[in-house]
């Protein structure tokens, strides 16, 4: 029954436009949008990296020191 109907090619059709899906809106259209827009990008990315870096610092300093 399940082969009539289409179910075992449920899966793999749903994995496969969900993959170009997620490539699409979370690796092209980000990478196209910054290289069009490279100022606005960095300008609003900064203060997320500038959290990042002073989240991972005392981690970075403890790994250098046990180095």
């Amino acid at each position: 029954l399940a082969q009539r109907s289409g179910y075992s090619y449920a899966i793999p059709v749903t994995g496969f436009f969900l993959t170009v899906i997620v490539i699409v809106f979370c690796e092209l259209a980000p990478k196209i949008y910054a290289a069009t827009y490279p100022e606005g990008v960095a300008l609003a990315a900064a203060p997320i990296y500038r959290a990042l870096v002073l989240i991972s610092r005392p981690v970075l300093w403890l790994t250098n020191r046990m180095a």
